[in-house]
This record gives structure tokens, C-alpha cells and sequence, in this order.
């Protein structure tokens, strides 16, 4: 069994965390903007321009806020603010952020117009996969959550309509390793009655996107979805609804980390705070998540290996897991089944998977005000 993680690469800047006391509070405001909004950002850089380790850390929350509505040369000028201030610390991680959003640098933001409620299919990889139009070629693309750009084949650029732009860059994916591949434009998609235009893609060799010998779906970044304002699973995740909603009634706060952006789950002695990664198959919870189980639930924990794929490849890693786990999400309770527990590479906290969505009746993602509720 392959343990699917998120295929795209992983572009977010790693922000170290701050003592959050005093003018260092910018991070937590930060954490909770719509995308899109960056004055707040912007007027403490002006407001505090010695140069410090915050400063730093309040570029690169900078960086990837402009990324995410595609102002790609602003990010990528706050992406090399944030160098500059580091120096010789700079992360080969932000090194290849910088060159990526340059290499976008000309190209307009995605836009959408209309709205779609679409039926999801599952194929091997277990991804939620939405039927999308791509020059003269209809086919299901995976609906990734920890993706911050689309991602499709070589053998698939041309039937996609896909403009190839100069240059060759390395990215980083959820498994060790960098692949190589190029930056390429999709002018329109559509997808049911709803068009998005400008959409960038990276494009790999097709070795990069293939496991095993079956070939993983193109893959649909969120920067392409954002700019919906909500997206909606609906019928444990059969189907998937993106455009303006009513108010979330009784949403809970949801936050930007650097994975992407992350929602509180709820257990009997405590909470976490977890990535929603759609493009990982399976939930897996860090180190954190072993105080909060009971004496029983810890006494039932196996220990197996998983095969974890990702851009960069295949690993195997030996799991905790819990065949079932009762979870709260956002009022609503969500039964898991097979959980990874204490994942050293699921982050500080972890991460929630496709599994989850599938768990509950209905989860709703409102960007506009970053809140989420579930049923």
C-alpha cells in the first residue's frame, strides 16, 4: 500500500516560531488574513524596519501571501527581503521560492469567473479527483489541498494546452529530494460551468509523477481555487462545490502555516492544530497527539511500514497507527479509520488527509473570512 502524501511542491516558507509578546503578535495576524490582504503586513515593515529575525519571519508571511493571489513579482521581492535578512541561513527552501515566483514574475494572477458543483472520483492514489477541461482534453485532476501550484506530466503539456516558459527549476516535495522540471501556462480551464484563466503549472518528467508503474492524475493547486472565496465537500466527499456561499454558521477560525493552511481538531483532552492536506490519503498526527490519546488507545497502537510517495519520490517509513479514532471537527464528530500517530513527518502537530473529508457528512473551507465548519 502506498501512503499518497501531497504531490505538488511544497513552496511555503518555513517561518520560525516566535515568543508571540509585544510587536511579534504581527505573526498570529498573519496566520488569520483572507488572501489577498497584506496591508497589515505591510504597514509593520514600515513601521519596524530594523532588521531582525521577525522582520524576516514577517517578510516571508509577506512572500507567501502575495503568492497565493499570484502577485508573483511582489512575492517574490518579499521572498528576497527575507534573504537578505537571513544571510548565510538562507534554506534551500526559500532559495527555491525566490526563483519560481521570479520565473512568474510576468504572468498575470488566476482568475475565475462563474461557480461549479462538481461530482469527485477516487482513483488508485485515493485523491479526490474532479473532472477538468484543459485544451481539448477532459480528465480528473486531483483536488490537493497542500499544493501551492498545479502540476501535470510532461507527455501531458501539449493536450493541455499547455505554454511552456524558459528555464528549468528545482523544487522540493513531501518526501526527500528535488525534482526538476519547468514553469508552463494554461490560459483557460474550466471546470462544470465555471472558467479559470492564467493558471500556472510546473510541469515534470513523467517519471516524477509515476509510482510503481501507474501514473499519478494531474494536479489542481489551491492558488487555482482560492480565488472561488469557499470550496465545499459535500456527501463525505462525493461531491465538491466552489463559489460564493452564505455565511459559515458557527465557523471556526481556520490558519495559514507553512504547509499551506490549517484547521483545530478536537479530541477528549485537548486539541490540534492540523495541515488539511486532501492530496495525502490518510491523516497522520504528530509526536503531540500521543498525550491526548487515552491509556487504551495508546495500548492499541501498531506499528507497521508504509510506503510514502510524493514528487520527489518513494520511502518507506515505519508508522504508529490506530485503526479507528474519533475526532471533533468543527462542532461535528468525524470518525478516522488507520490514523498514523506520532509521525515525525507530519509536522509539529500533523496532518489531516482526503480520509477525513470522507469521514465527515459536509466540510465548508470559506477563505473569505478563513473559517470552516463541518457536519
Amino acid at each position: 500500500m502506498i501512503a499518497m502524501r501531497s504531490f505538488a511542491c511544497c513552496l511555503a516558507l518555513a517561518v520560525g516560531a516566535c515568543a508571540q509578546s509585544g510587536s511579534d503578535r504581527i505573526l498570529e495576524r498573519a496566520a488569520s488574513l483572507p488572501p489577498g490582504q497584506t496591508e497589515p503586513l505591510e504597514i509593520w515593515l514600515a513601521e519596524n524596519p530594523e532588521r531582525s529575525a521577525l522582520r524576516a519571519a514577517v517578510f516571508g508571511e509577506l512572500c507567501d501571501a502575495e503568492s497565493r493571489v499570484g502577485r508573483y513579482r511582489a512575492a517574490a521581492d518579499a521572498c528576497a527581503a527575507k534573504a537578505d535578512l537571513l544571510g548565510e541561513d538562507v534554506s534551500s527552501g526559500l532559495a527555491q521560492s525566490i526563483a519560481f515566483w521570479r520565473a512568474l514574475a510576468p504572468l498575470p494572477p488566476v482568475e475565475v469567473s462563474g461557480e461549479f458543483d462538481q461530482p469527485l472520483t477516487y482513483g488508485w492514489t485515493g485523491m479526490a479527483e474532479v473532472a477538468v477541461e484543459a485544451g481539448e482534453t477532459l480528465t480528473g485532476w486531483g483536488v490537493d489541498s497542500g499544493a501551492e501550484v498545479s502540476v501535470v506530466r510532461a507527455s501531458d503539456a501539449a493536450r493541455f494546452g499547455i505554454r511552456m516558459l524558459e528555464g528549468d527549476l528545482g523544487v522540493s516535495g513531501s518526501t526527500a529530494g528535488v525534482a526538476v522540471g519547468r514553469l508552463g501556462m494554461i490560459d483557460t480551464m474550466r471546470i462544470g460551468a465555471a472558467e479559470i484563466r492564467n493558471v500556472p503549472v510546473l510541469v515534470l518528467p513523467d517519471e516524477n509523477l509515476t509510482f510503481e508503474g501507474r501514473q499519478i492524475p494531474p494536479i489542481l493547486g489551491m492558488p487555482t481555487l482560492y480565488p472561488f472565496g469557499s470550496l465545499a465537500f459535500f456527501d463525505h466527499g462525493a461531491r465538491l462545490r466552489a463559489g460564493p456561499l452564505d455565511s459559515v454558521s458557527r465557523g471556526r477560525p481556520m490558519i495559514w502555516n507553512a504547509s499551506g493552511f490549517a484547521i483545530e481538531l478536537q479530541f477528549e483532552s485537548g486539541s490540534l492544530r492540523v495541515h488539511l492536506d486532501t492530496g495525502a490519503n490518510r491523516t497522520a498526527l504528530g509526536a503531540a497527539a500521543l498525550a491526548l490519546l487515552s491509556s487504551q488507545q495508546r495500548r492499541a497502537l501498531n506499528r507497521r511500514t508504509v510506503r510514502v510517495a510524493g514528487v520527489s519520490g518513494a520511502e518507506d517509513r515505519v508508522v504508529a497507527e490506530l485503526a479507528q479514532l474519533d475526532v471533533g471537527v468543527a462542532g461535528a464528530v468525524c470518525r478516522l479509520q488507520s490514523v498514523s500517530i506520532g509521525d515525525d513527518d507530519a509536522g509539529a502537530q500533523g496532518r489531516a488527509g482526503i480520509d477525513l473529508i470522507k469521514a465527515c457528512d459536509t466540510i465548508v473551507l470559506d477563505f473569505s473570512t478563513m473559517t470552516f465548519s463541518a457536519r
